[in-house]
């Protein structure tokens, strides 16, 4: 194979091919049959890429591009969450998606409020649990999005980006929800999730909410 570059400062090649030489600096050579990578920072000199940091690299490039999923699948389903009272009282874990449903580990995305009920301002939570009937603790805190509605939820506001750690495969997702009113205020909500590809050295989510550590 004829060594081909690619990009400006991106060669591929086979391993049997002599690398380039005089080439600029931090250019890459793959090796197309045995995809070992390899860098050259003084333009000659070329050194092995460690193979745990592309792989690294290519779990980040997979959840950038990721598929989204929306949960529930039926167009007529939302999971309803109910305010606890007095205000400033969040209500009881309600289920968004059962058991062994999504069988691989997952992210949530996405949170969609389709339905309100008072127009007033809510805090959302998410969180997950390994067992049937199993209230998420506090380790299993996903995330959290505060939001003021109107009523009826408008396209403006019925989509809230959502940054969350990762649950389990077949993990149970919950939400529980909290409003200003005072009143036991509902919201009708929908997930969206994507696959979630853990790296080789993940930092540990802290076991605490919100802000101890």
């Amino acid at each position: 194979m004829t060594i081909r570059r690619v990009l400006d400062r991106y060669y591929e090649g086979l391993s049997s091919d002599p690398k380039p030489t005089g080439v600029k600096y931090r250019t890459f050579f793959v090796e197309t049959d045995t995809n070992v990578a390899y860098v050259t920072y003084d333009g000659d000199t070329w050194v092995e890429v460690d193979s745990g940091l592309l792989g690294n690299v290519a779990i980040l490039e997979h959840h950038k591009h990721s598929r989204s999923r929306v949960y529930p699948q039926d167009i007529e389903a939302v999971a309803t969450l109910i305010a606890g009272t007095p205000a400033d009282t969040f209500g009881d874990w309600i289920e968004i998606i059962p058991e062994d449903t999504v069988g691989f580990k997952y992210e949530v995305v996405g949170l969609v409020v389709e339905t309100a009920n008072a127009a007033t301002t809510y805090l959302i939570q998410l969180g997950f649990s390994l067992a049937a009937g199993t209230d998420p603790v506090t380790s299993q805190v996903m995330g959290e999005r505060r939001v003021l509605l109107p009523t009826p939820a408008s396209k403006s506001t019925e989509l809230l980006r959502f940054f969350s750690q990762n649950c389990p495969a077949n993990a149970k997702l919950w939400g529980r929800l909290k409003s200003a009113s005072g009143n036991a205020d509902q919201l009708g909500v929908s997930v969206v999730v994507i696959r979630h590809i853990e790296i080789t050295n993940p930092i540990a989510m802290l076991t605490t909410w919100p802000w101890a550590v």
